[in-house]
């Protein structure tokens, strides 16, 4: 206790709330280890309700697999004349018997676990089938189906002898079902034992944990009460009086500790309204200084505004001439680069136009060179056309000769068809080349035309390639004429920008000189200015803070 009583308030609670906490998870987990323990429970009655149920069904499959054997033999018996019937009643004999095992193998694994009542026999009935099963192979061997006296003698040998197993069987499944309704009750007894059992463990933890709770509740409500002083509306019309300006009222704590909240508040307002009378003082002081000060910033405020007038007077008109010295600077400046670039685009234009007059001059070296070559073109067109002429003279002729096969092949008959249609190609083929040749000499003609126009402008070309060479020529001498003039121009521009530059400079230099004063007068005007408006700031601040002083009452 000692320990909680040095935490604050908000752990206190956090305190409670976490023991609350703890007790109901421990409930929680009582009821969680009562349903665990009552579902291991019931699923171990469970499982074995299951293998009951399951044995109990296995010994009735053993039961109708063994009449089904029965049937079997007795089919056998009496339809033993009928080979087909007799061979069929065998086969169902053989499987029903072989279910039979199949069921008594599984009761015997159920019976390993020895939780199910009722299998002890389980010895008995399978020696008893045993011994049964020879008995009928037996009789079966020693009589052959057909003869006489068959159904007599094996009857006679097998009568009753199913009885025993029978019984057996039957007590068998009666042992398992006593056995399986004997389960489901122990398992409905053992459900209501385990559920009370788990209601009172409940009842019991919960209750418990309920008084412990409600104790520890008003055990540390107490001490949290304590801490706070007592009742908490004293201290809640006492802070709204607070909050309305009015210091004059008192707690009634005397009861309340010293490190209480109630003593706390209390010693809060004292401490209020000793601060609210000090500040009240001070304010009423402050105002009367602030209007003052007020008054002698707004009279700084005017007498530098008025010369900050005046210098900005002044650098306006020397701003104004530094521009226009400036713009003259400029002009001239552009007139030296113009007269430099008019020197430059001359000289280059003297380069290009000597570069031309060589490029001309190879222009007309290229078009006498082509006049000749042209010339010879025009020798090889007409070699071509006469090498045209003679293929279509040897065309006309080999289509001549190609008649005259095809006429001589007519006339030797069926002999020479073979020939004929030869001749007939190689007429076929002179008139295609006669066309081709056609062609040739088309395009001969063509060429010789084009040609000749192409050597005509090539002679053109020489002659005007001649005259722009002459042209160039004087070009290229007003052109160096130009360039001595601007370079002239240039000197004398250049020394015209030198004079304005040193204006610039000196026009600059006072200009700034008096952008300088004027700066200073007009921090100090900024400075007055911000001054008087503190002033009046402060002065409001003054008042404001007086009358709000004025709404306590202390």
């Amino acid at each position: 206790m000692i320990l909680f009583d040095k935490l604050s308030i908000r752990l206190r609670l956090l305190v409670m709330v976490g023991i609350g906490a703890v007790f109901g998870v421990i409930l929680l987990a009582t009821a969680l280890y009562s349903l665990n323990a009552f579902r291991n429970d019931t699923r171990s009655v469970a499982d074995d309700v299951e293998r009951a149920t399951h044995a109990l069904t296995l010994v009735s499959g053993a039961q109708n697999a063994f009449q089904a054997q029965l049937r079997g033999l007795k089919n056998m018996v009496i339809r033993n004349f009928m080979p087909a019937e007799f061979d069929k009643a065998r086969e169902e004999f053989v499987a029903e018997r072989a279910k039979f095992w199949q069921h008594i193998e599984a009761l015997e694994k159920i019976d390993g676990t020895g939780t199910i009542k009722g299998t002890a026999k389980l010895a008995e009935i399978r020696q008893q089938a045993t011994e049964l099963n020879k008995l009928y192979d037996d009789v079966i061997a020693e009589n052959e189906a057909g003869m006489p006296k068959y159904t007599l003698m094996v009857d006679a040998a097998l009568r009753g002898t199913e009885q025993p197993l029978t019984d057996e069987l039957a007590n068998a499944y009666q042992a398992i079902s006593a056995a399986t309704t004997a389960l489901a009750s122990e398992a409905s007894q053992l459900a209501n034992r385990r559920f009370m059992a788990s209601l009172i463990l409940v009842l019991v933890v919960g209750l418990g944990g309920s008084a412990a709770s409600l104790l520890l509740a008003a055990t540390l409500g107490g001490r949290i009460l304590a801490r706070l002083g007592g009742d908490l509306e004293p201290v809640v019309a006492a802070t709204r009086r607070v909050a309305e300006g009015d210091l004059t009222g008192t707690i009634q704590s005397c009861k309340a500790a010293a490190d209480s909240l109630v003593a706390a508040v209390e010693a809060m307002q004292t401490r209020l309204r000793g601060l609210i009378g000090q500040v009240k003082q001070g304010a009423e002081k402050t105002s009367g200084n602030a209007q003052a000060l007020s008054t002698s910033a707004d009279e700084v405020a005017q007498a530098a505004s008025a010369q900050s007038d005046a210098a900005a007077l002044i650098a306006g008109a020397i701003q104004e001439l530094t521009v226009a010295i400036t713009v003259m600077a400029e002009s001239a400046g552009a007139a030296a680069d113009a007269g430099r670039l008019t020197r430059d685009k001359a000289s280059e234009s003297g380069s290009i136009i000597l570069e031309a007059i060589g490029e001309i001059g190879n222009i007309a070296v290229q078009a006498k060179l082509s006049t000749r070559t042209i010339g010879d073109l025009n020798q090889h067109t007409q070699e071509i056309s006469r090498f045209a002429q003679e293929i279509k003279d040897i065309s006309d002729q080999t289509n001549l000769l190609s008649l005259n096969a095809a006429i001589e092949a007519a006339r030797a008959g069926e002999a020479g068809r073979g020939f004929a249609v030869v001749a007939d190609e190689v007429r076929k083929l002179a008139n295609h080349t006669a066309g081709t040749t056609h062609k040739i000499e088309n395009l001969v003609k063509l060429l010789d035309g084009a040609a000749r126009q192409t050597a005509e402008a090539v002679a053109t070309t020489a002659h005007l390639a001649e005259h722009g060479t002459q042209l160039a020529s004087n070009a290229s001498d007003a052109i160096s004429d130009i360039k001595d003039n601007c370079e002239r121009t240039m000197h004398a521009t250049n020394d015209i920008v030198d004079v304005l530059a040193e204006q610039r400079q000196a026009a600059e230099q006072i200009a700034r000189n008096t952008e300088r004063v004027a700066q200073m007068i007009e921090q100090g005007a900024g400075a007055a200015v911000k001054s008087s408006s503190t002033a009046k700031e402060v002065a409001s601040l003054a008042e404001g803070l007086r009358l709000a002083t004025l709404q306590f009452s202390v």
